[in-house]
């Protein structure tokens, strides 16, 4: 076999289950093997649990449309994940802050409640937006919104691949495409 990777199945949790909650149905993984970038303290991953399955015994019509309409409504990856980038970016722990690992936590549930029937609670949800959704770092590219510079790796990779960008699109300025 070449360029594949087996993950083992024993211990006390499968490896693929501890990349991200994985189950492996065609998520896609970064393998590096260069020696330039050392984990110096491994971290324990989130043990994420999902909501029991919701069991009704005579489902209806009503019920279903009821369902989906409150999901529609509550449909937060997005917004669970933005603010989970502002806050890891915002707070000295990062993504280890107890308002990452919530976030983390929820965004995981709102994943899986297509499958659960879990309706996700927009309280915490929104409390934590209202408290660090004001300004975004520039690697976001929220351009309509206020911005504050950012010391993250990721604000580093964003400006010099811009820099970058820019410094193309002036080489080709004087050519057309056909």
């Amino acid at each position: 076999m070449r360029d594949c990777i087996v993950f083992p199945i024993t211990g006390p949790r499968p490896h693929s289950d501890e990349i991200s909650g994985s189950d492996l149905d065609g998520d896609q993984y970064w393998v590096y093997w260069g020696q330039e970038l050392k984990i110096d303290k491994p971290i324990e991953p989130l043990s994420h649990s999902s909501a029991d399955k919701l069991t009704l015994p005579n489902i209806t019509n009503e019920m279903v449309i009821d369902y989906f309409l409150r999901a529609i409504d509550t449909n937060c990856y997005s917004l669970i994940a933005d603010i989970h980038t502002v806050v890891a970016d915002r707070t000295e722990k990062g993504t280890l802050s107890t308002e990452c690992v919530e976030l983390a936590t929820l965004f995981y549930r709102a994943i899986d409640s297509p499958k659960t029937g879990e309706i996700i609670d927009m309280d915490k949800i929104s409390s934590l937006r209202d408290r660090f959704y004001t300004k975004f770092p520039k690697f976001m590219m929220k351009s309509d919104r206020p911005y504050y510079e950012s010391t993250s790796i990721l604000e580093k990779l964003y400006l010099n691949a811009k820099k970058i960008k820019l410094k193309s699109k002036d080489r080709y300025k004087n050519y057309q495409i056909a």
